[in-house]
C-alpha cells in the first residue's frame, strides 16, 4: 500500500474529516495484514475479489452465512465489514486515480 500517497489523495480528493481519513489508511492496514498487498490486489484484479469478500449482509449473517474475509471482527460483524469494505472501497478508487505500478 501507498500509505503517503493514499493520505494525500485522501485530503484532496475526498470530503473526509482528519478522523475519517485516519480511520480509513486504519482499515486498510488491518486489511492488508490479513489479505494481503491492496495494491498487488488492485493488479491481479482491480481488486474484484478482496471486494467481494467484504460483501456481507444482516441477511447473510441471519442465514449463518461465514465471513468471506479473514479478518477476525470483535462486535457487530456486518457493521464491521461494511467499514471494511467502506475503506477497501476508497483505496480502490485511489487506486483508479493513482494505479500502481506492476
Amino acid at each position: 500500500m501507498r500509505i503517503d500517497d493514499f493520505s494525500k489523495w485522501l485530503e484532496v480528493h475526498t470530503d473526509l474529516g482528519t478522523r475519517a481519513q485516519s480511520d480509513a489508511k486504519s482499515r486498510c492496514k488491518r486489511i492488508e495484514k490479513y489479505e494481503g498487498d491492496l495494491d498487488q490486489h488492485f493488479i491481479n484484479d482491480s481488486m474484484f475479489d478482496l471486494l467481494e469478500r467484504f460483501k456481507y449482509s444482516r441477511h447473510d449473517q441471519e442465514a449463518g452465512i461465514s465471513l468471506k474475509h479473514k479478518i477476525i471482527i470483535k462486535g457487530d460483524e456486518v457493521n464491521g465489514t461494511a467499514s471494511l469494505l467502506n475503506a477497501a472501497n476508497l483505496y480502490y478508487k485511489f487506486c483508479l486515480a493513482s494505479p500502481p505500478k506492476k
